[in-house]
């Protein structure tokens, strides 16, 4: 069970990886966005930050869109 729990860490952040804040063509976890996962039954909640107060929200509705795909 413990050892699912990595792989499934694992393959969350390797998909986190692939979203790019399209204003800085950087990639969320470069830029730390990314401030928790977390595990728990058979939910995944990730918690992460915008990188300015300013920034579009339409980053976040992209990201979810692409989570809900992925998994």
């Amino acid at each position: 069970m413990a050892q699912d729990l990595k792989q499934l860490r694992v393959k969350i952040f390797d998909e986190l990886s692939k979203i790019v804040d399209p204003e800085i063509n950087t990639t969320i976890t470069e830029l730390e966005l990314v401030d928790e996962v977390d595990i728990s039954d058979s939910k995944v909640k990730i918690d992460l930050h915008l990188t300015s107060p300013f920034c579009p929200a339409d980053l976040d509705l992209k990201f979810v869109k692409m989570f809900m795909i992925i998994f």
